[in-house]
């Protein structure tokens, strides 16, 4: 019995018919009385809850109907707020839930609104952080002020000869990470953290393939044996196709997150400098953090971030949260967060019901198949299992080189190659067709068809090779090394020192141009092998 039946069961006595007719306008009418009576219970209940589990008062709440609220909070704080409300019992956060930018969150029948208290929206001057800290250094500069120094506990930042300053926040093309920019000796971008934010940002674009292939993990079992998902089952009692909760089959709870430990370096530094290189600096603004000495504007703040170690003093370091989110249908439910390390743990204990995973565990756990089958059999990647030319082929490719770029995997010789000087496993447009990118594939030369990139002894010089010219898109035979030299070129090849020599004589490390002939000569050993050779070196002649 569902619990709609269950429900219309127990008040059925109401009715002067032993249950609600609907066609009926007072009966109808009765049952609306009832229901509506019920949620203002469960609105009422759950206020209640709030204001014991976050310390709220009634100005944190703003009546919009019997069943829907405003919850008010400092908008930098909106995020943190989820975090804790999604710990609490019969709570749900709902990203979904129109009439607030992030949604809100649910409890049995009752809905409440994430909303800033306050002023809403940028063209509230004053309100934002950052347009407090623009508008109070505009207003210094036309007092006199030429130096802005930003003063730290942990260190300060002087910035000479300031001419202006402007928002661009709205700016965030190619991972860009500052909200404002000072003009002064130089640009300085600068990043704005009130004292309690609890995010770096949302990273679904950065860790998509980790977040889809976790999905794929757990509906198959494969990630770890306690971790699996249920259907996601909104307030109406309705599944929602395509859209799971992860929980713990152990102890039948909800799972809030699984969050991912040790993010490489490169990471790090992007998430929270940006491609910008801004310096992260945190205050909540007011009017009483600017001082003005002769031409010197004193800015008060609570810390400045220009490096990693200074992330790692105030526990700072950037955790990917993967939690829920009912819009996500591609991932299972699943979405990409990061947020500060003492966002996530308390007393180094982990905040709330959340799986923890070392982020290279985590890269290893999800490789695929074929991946794995190379790494653990100690195997070239060439030497994987699929089809040439196949999409588990390509994925391949794609997969190694983002893990390489993170230095999670080791490769060599050809595979070194194919990672840093091809392209292959991306794909590009020629003539309004998706082409893969440095595939080698079988293509036509003067009426016969041909191999790409594998070099061949013969021709008219002791090897060749066909290409296809990127410009022209022609197939061309480019023949290399001299006919009637390496005699003992075997004996060359073994000797590191002689190769070395070679590589620093012909400077191969700039020859990156695969119609000349110096290209195939530099990188002959990486084909040894196949042209009749004991075995491959890596690296250049």
């Amino acid at each position: 019995m569902d619990s709609i039946t269950k429900f219309l069961n127990s008040i059925s006595y109401k009715f002067p018919k032993g249950y609600p007719d609907i066609n009926d306008p007072k009966d109808k009418e009765m049952l609306f009385e009832i229901a509506n009576s019920l949620l203002e219970g469960d609105a009422e209940e759950a206020i209640f809850i709030l204001k014991k589990e976050l310390n709220l008062t009634d100005e944190n709440f703003s009546k919009l109907s019997s069943v829907r609220y405003k919850l008010l909070v400092p908008r930098a704080e909106r995020y943190d707020y989820i975090q804790k409300i999604e710990n609490i019992e019969d709570f749900e956060y709902d990203p979904n839930i129109k009439g607030s930018s992030i949604g809100g969150v649910t409890y049995k029948g009752s809905t409440f609104l994430l909303k800033p208290s306050g002023a809403q929206g940028r063209a509230s001057a004053g309100t934002e952080n950052e347009d407090v800290l623009e508008n109070e250094i505009k207003k210094y500069l036309e007092m006199g002020a030429t130096n802005v120094i930003f003063d730290a506990p942990n260190k300060s930042l002087t910035i000479k000869n300031v001419t202006d300053i402007s928002g661009v926040g709205y700016d965030v093309a190619g991972g860009k990470k500052a909200d404002v920019v000072i003009k002064g000796d130089k640009t300085y971008p600068i990043s704005i953290k009130k004292d309690n934010a609890g995010f770096w940002e949302s990273s679904d674009s950065r860790y998509k393939d980790v977040v889809k292939k976790l999905s794929e993990k757990i509906k198959k079992g494969d990630f770890a044996p306690e971790l699996v998902f249920k259907p996601f089952v909104d307030k109406l009692g309705r599944e929602k196709e395509g859209i799971n909760l992860m929980h713990d089959d152990r102890t039948d709870t909800k799972v809030t997150g699984v969050i991912v430990t040790d993010l490489p370096n490169k990471d790090e530094e992007s998430i929270i400098f940006g491609s910008d290189n801004a310096v992260v600096i945190y205050r909540s603004y007011s009017s009483k953090d600017f001082k003005l000495v002769d031409n010197n504007l004193y800015i008060e703040v609570s810390k400045i971030i220009e490096d990693l170690k200074d992330v790692e003093e105030f526990n700072l370091e950037p955790i990917l949260n993967i939690r829920h989110d009912s819009t996500r249908t591609a991932t299972g439910g699943l979405r990409a967060t990061v947020q500060p390390e003492n966002k996530i743990y308390r007393d180094s204990k982990v905040i709330g019901n959340k799986v923890e995973i070392p982020y290279n565990k985590t890269s290893k756990s999800l490789l695929s198949e074929g991946l794995r089958y190379c790494l653990e059999k100690e195997k070239p990647l060439t030497e994987h299992v699929y089809r040439a030319g196949s999409k588990a082929y390509f994925n391949l490719w794609a997969e190694a080189r983002t893990l390489y770029s993170r230095n999670l995997i080791n490769v060599s010789g050809t595979d070194k190659e194919i990672l840093t000087e091809t392209d292959l496993g991306h794909f590009g447009m020629y003539e309004n067709k998706k082409v893969p990118l440095d595939f080698i594939f079988e293509a036509e030369y003067q009426g016969r068809e041909v191999e790409l990139n594998k070099p061949k002894r013969g021709g008219s010089k002791k090897f060749f090779v066909y290409v296809r010219d990127p410009k022209t898109k022609n197939i061309k035979k480019v023949s290399f090394g001299a006919k009637e030299g390496g005699q003992r070129l075997s004996v060359k090849l073994d000797d590191p020192a002689k190769r070395s020599a070679f590589s620093k004589r012909h400077r191969c490390p700039q020859k990156n141009d695969k119609t000349k002939p110096s290209y195939w000569s530099c990188r002959l050993p990486r084909y040894w092998k196949s042209l009749g050779g004991s075995k491959n070196y890596g690296g250049f002649w």
